[in-house]
């Protein structure tokens, strides 16, 4: 019968020859002045291919940070915009967190926590959040039909209501499509750039892909001063701009990702084997580019019908 002490005793060893086996496995390779850390046997080894960090601070501060925003989003849309300067200070606090905590997950993939498990926990736990941002636009569209078809158990045949003037689809909105859809090929390019080691290319194609989205804010931007309502016309007024203004806000944060992302190839951060962040921000972007076409037809097009 093992007693207790000794169960702690075997614990120690085993943690003991943990760490030398992680000095042992990891193989740090310089390739084009980029370090690569590779894992080969690690899950096979231990009882668990995760690598432990201290505990961090950004997710709980982002949490919070983030209720702030919301909370004085509403108030602003609510009353007369007092509290705008708090939001604007959260959504500051929540990006710089946010890629506060993106630079550490790059300094614990640069020490070697990045094996095969976590980058496949890492692939899962993206792919769960890119369905729940679907399954928000999914509600937002699904309130803008409902409003469409439906004013107090009604059926009325015409929204926007009469005497609201929609933006005319064929004109920005066509072409911020175009610029979104023309944002994909140098992100792909890109991706393979990066793949090849080629740092030219891949910032050229990055930068390419950030100009994009600066001049599809840009349109949206013109969009809003132009147009003949504001969010308080009637609920039609408030779908479009809630659903517009939050698209813009996803492109907004796909802007600076890449503006991040290309700091970091600039500096020799990215990595020829190991861009597991940039595959996930194209990711990203594909999904934003996504929800602008079924925007365009769901909440621009559909306006036509009833002119």
């Amino acid at each position: 019968m093992i007693l207790p002490y000794e169960w702690c005793k075997l614990h120690y060893l085993y943690r003991k020859a943990n760490n030398i086996l992680w000095e042992r496995i990891a193989v740090i390779n310089e390739a084009h002045g980029w370090k690569v850390a590779k894992f080969y046997t690690w899950e096979k080894s231990t009882s668990h291919s995760f690598l432990i960090y201290e505990l961090s601070r950004w997710p709980l501060l982002l949490s919070i940070t983030a209720f702030i925003f919301i909370t004085a989003l509403v108030y602003i849309i609510k009353s007369d915009g007092s509290l705008l300067p708090n939001g604007l200070l959260a959504l500051s606090s929540m990006l710089v967190f946010m890629f506060s905590w993106m630079n550490d997950l790059q300094k614990e993939s640069n020490e070697g926590g990045m094996t095969i498990r976590v980058h496949k926990s890492i692939l899962t736990g993206f792919r769960i959040f890119l369905f729940s941002e679907v399954m928000v636009f999914v509600s937002c569209f699904w309130a803008n039909i409902h409003f469409g078809l439906i004013i107090d158990n009604i059926w009325i045949i015409r929204f926007p209501p009469k005497g609201l003037v929609a933006i005319f689809p064929y004109a920005i909105p066509l072409a911020n499509v175009l610029i979104l859809l023309y944002s994909s090929l140098p992100l792909q390019a890109a991706q393979i750039w990066i793949n090849k080691g080629v740092k030219p290319g891949t910032l050229e194609c990055i930068a390419q892909t950030i100009a994009c989205g600066a001049l599809f804010l840009i349109s949206q931007i013109k969009e809003y001063t132009n147009a003949y309502f504001c969010i308080t016309d009637s609920t039609y007024g408030s779908a479009f701009y809630c659903i517009t203004g939050l698209h813009g806000l996803h492109v907004t944060l796909g802007v600076l990702a890449f503006i991040y992302l290309y700091n970091n190839a600039i500096v020799n951060r990215s990595y020829r084997d190991h861009h597991l962040s940039f595959n996930l921000w194209a990711w990203y972007w594909h999904l934003v580019d996504l929800v602008w076409i079924c925007l365009f037809f769901i909440v621009y097009t559909n306006t036509l019908i009833y002119e």
